[in-house]
C-alpha cells in the first residue's frame, strides 16, 4: 500500500462518527505499530488537523453579533432542543434516568444484540447515541453552547471535545463518569448487574449498584450522592427544571449561601410557578443570576438599605416561552432612555460568559428621566433598540427569556 493510500485509510478510522476519541487513540496506536514504519503518529495528527481545520473554516466565519460584544449569537432554543431529545433517546434518557424495569432491561439487550445484560455493550451503545445526536445537530449547523456538550461528554465518555481526559463535570469537580476505570472493574466483578438500578431493580438483582468512590454533596440540591443511581439523578439536576427539581428550590440554595447580607429577595406569589418545566445549563443560570444580583447591588442608591428582589418565573404563552425576572424593586436606571442603548459594552463579559447560548436578555426600566422603556440587552436581533413601554413600572426588570 502506497504511503497515500494509507494516510487516507487512516483517515478513514480517524473520522469515523461511530468511535468516541479514546477508541481513535487506540487505533491510532494500531495502525502506526503494524501498517508502516513511515507513518508517524504525528503525520496521524496533521491528517486529523488538517481535516478538521476544513471543518472549522466552514463555521469560524460568524460576524460579531453586536457592537461591543464580541461573540455571534447563539439561540437558547438550541440547547433547549438538544436537551430534549437526548432526555427523549431511549438509550441515553437511562444516563439520566434510574433503569427500574425488566423491560427497559430487555430493550437495552435488544439494542446491544446479547441475551444477558453486558455493562461493556451498554457503555459502547451510549457512547454511540451520544455521538449521532451530536453529528445530527451538527449536519443541520445548529450552534450548542459548548459549555453544557463538554459537560455531558465528561459524563458519559470520561474525556472533553479535545479529548483531554484529565478532567472533571459539573461545579462539584466530579471525576466519576460512565467510562471511568472504578466502573469498568465494577462491572467486571459484578456481570449482568445494572450499576444504576431502580428501587425494584436493586432489590431483584440484590445489588443496588455501583458506589462513587468518594460521596459528595451537591451544590444545586444539597443532596447527598453516594451511589451511581444518586449520581444519575445528580446529573439530570444539572439541565432540567421541573417540579421536583423546581427552579425556587435552586435559588433557595443559592441565597441562603450568599456572602453578602444585603440582599432582601422574595418569590412572587402570583407568577413564580414551582411546576414549569425548562431544559436548560443551570449552572449557568446560577452564574448569570448572581452576576445580576452584583450589578443590581452597584445601583443600590445610598438612601437604601437593603436591594429589595422579587423573582417571578412562568410560561409566557404569547411569546412562546419561558420567562425568569429579577426585578429589582427599589431603584431607578441610572440613565436616560437615549443613553441607554450603550448598555451592551458594558455587559459584554454577562453576555459572553452567561447569557449567550443560555437565554435572551431583556430589561425593562423606570429610567431617571422618568421615562418608562424596554431594552433588548441580548436576543437575535443585531441592533439595540429601547422602546417606550406602554405602562409605567416601579424599579428595574431583568428578564431572562428562555
Amino acid at each position: 500500500m502506497k504511503q497515500q493510500e494509507l494516510k487516507e485509510f487512516i483517515s478513514f478510522f480517524i473520522h469515523n462518527k461511530t468511535l468516541n476519541q479514546s477508541q481513535k487513540r487506540k487505533v491510532v496506536s494500531l495502525l502506526t505499530r503494524d501498517l508502516s514504519p513511515s507513518i508517524t503518529e504525528n503525520d496521524i495528527n496533521i491528517i486529523d488537523i488538517n481535516t478538521e481545520n476544513k471543518n472549522l473554516k466552514k463555521v469560524a466565519k460568524v460576524d460579531r453579533h453586536r457592537s461591543g460584544v464580541d461573540v455571534s449569537y447563539i439561540s437558547p432554543k438550541n440547547l433547549q432542543k438538544f436537551l430534549w431529545e437526548y432526555n427523549q433517546d431511549d438509550v441515553l434518557k437511562y444516563t439520566c434516568h434510574t433503569i427500574d424495569s425488566d423491560n427497559v432491561i430487555k430493550d437495552i439487550c435488544e439494542k446491544c444484540n446479547v441475551h444477558n445484560y453486558s455493562f461493556e455493550k451498554h457503555l459502547f451503545l451510549i457512547h454511540k447515541r451520544f455521538d449521532d445526536l451530536l453529528s445530527h445537530f451538527k449536519k443541520r449547523g445548529i450552534f450548542l453552547d459548548k459549555k453544557m456538550i463538554t459537560l455531558i461528554s465528561v459524563y458519559l465518555q470520561g474525556e472533553d471535545l479535545n479529548g483531554n481526559n484529565n478532567v472533571t463535570w459539573s461545579s462539584n469537580k466530579i471525576k466519576d463518569n460512565w467510562s471511568s476505570e472504578n466502573l469498568a472493574k465494577w462491572a467486571s466483578t459484578n456481570p449482568q448487574i445494572i450499576p444504576n438500578p431502580g428501587k425494584n431493580i436493586a432489590t431483584k438483582q440484590h445489588n443496588e449498584g455501583y458506589s462513587v468512590p468518594k460521596a459528595f454533596i451537591s451544590k444545586i440540591t444539597e443532596d447527598r450522592i453516594k451511589t451511581f443511581s444518586e449520581l444519575i439523578i445528580f446529573f439530570k439536576s444539572q439541565f432540567h427544571i421541573r417540579r421536583d427539581n423546581s427552579l425556587q428550590a435552586i435559588l433557595e440554595v443559592v441565597n441562603k449561601n450568599l456572602s453578602d447580607n444585603v440582599f432582601e429577595i422574595s418569590f412572587s406569589q402570583q407568577h413564580f410557578n414551582k411546576g414549569v418545566e425548562l431544559f436548560t445549563d443551570i449552572d449557568k443560570l446560577i452564574q448569570a443570576y448572581k452576576s445580576i444580583l452584583n450589578i443590581c447591588k452597584e445601583h443600590k442608591p445610598e438612601s437604601e438599605e437593603f436591594v429589595k428582589l422579587e423573582l417571578s418565573l412562568y410560561d409566557d404563552i404569547d411569546s412562546n416561552c419561558t420567562k425568569f425576572c429579577i426585578h429589582h424593586l427599589n431603584t431607578v436606571y441610572r440613565r436616560t432612555m437615549n443613553s441607554a442603548i450603550r448598555l451592551g459594552e458594558r455587559h459584554s463579559d454577562l453576555i459572553k460568559n452567561q447569557i449567550n447560548g443560555l437565554c435572551d436578555l431583556i430589561i425593562e426600566a423606570e429610567f431617571e428621566d422618568q421615562n418608562y422603556g424596554t431594552l433588548n440587552l441580548w436576543d437575535s436581533s443585531s441592533e439595540l433598540r429601547c422602546l417606550p413601554l406602554d405602562k409605567n413600572i416601579t424599579g428595574v426588570k431583568y428578564i431572562l427569556k428562555f
